[in-house]
């Protein structure tokens, strides 16, 4: 606080200025830094929260690698099963519909509209 004297008719004042509020915002960052801080300072010590659950050495990741390819092989075949189910995929009736292709008729035949039922018969 600052602290200034006036002088009055012969006697002397004394009066404080108070502190400018902090902003709200000035706030927000320094806690937000003060968090960050912290996590760093806990990630430092102990540890990422799953570092215990990654391969430590070379044939670790060759398999790990080789999961991820065998998910990947399988998230296709999921995501051509959703297509084949809902209809709704790479078929020119959908892509009319969301305004991806000109025409929803099917470019094998060119006599009925290409979708599931279309294809598997």
């Amino acid at each position: 606080a600052v602290v200034s004297t006036q002088s009055t008719g012969g006697c002397k004042q004394n009066t404080q200025q108070k502190p400018a509020p902090i902003p709200d915002s000035d706030i927000r960052n320094r806690t937000r830094l003060r968090a960050d801080k912290l996590t760093l300072e806990r990630y430092i010590e102990k540890g990422g929260k799953y570092t215990h659950k990654t391969a430590k050495d070379r044939d670790s990741w060759v398999k790990i690698r080789k999961q991820i390819g065998k998910f990947l092989k399988l998230r296709n075949k999921y995501r051509t099963a959703t297509h084949l189910i809902t209809n709704i995929g790479p078929f020119n009736w959908y892509l009319k519909k969301i305004k991806k292709e000109s025409s929803h008729i099917c470019p094998l035949c060119n006599e009925e509209e290409e979708t599931v039922h279309h294809l598997s018969t």
